[in-house]
């Protein structure tokens, strides 16, 4: 399963964003965080093992 993580500020888009991928790619995607600032999620990326990010 590929660790992804989601960086958007809208919360809305984050759920689309997090549904399409469960969709169209099911058992491929493991979202293991979603973030609504870039800050957030630099740290994210500094302090998670990812595979993907959006």
């Amino acid at each position: 399963m590929i660790k992804a993580l989601i960086i958007d500020d809208e919360i809305s888009a984050q759920s689309l964003l997090e549904k399409t991928l469960h969709r169209y790619f099911p058992n491929k995607f493991n979202i293991v965080e979603k973030c609504i600032s870039v800050d957030s999620g630099g740290l994210a990326i500094k302090n998670t093992s990812l595979s993907w990010f959006f």
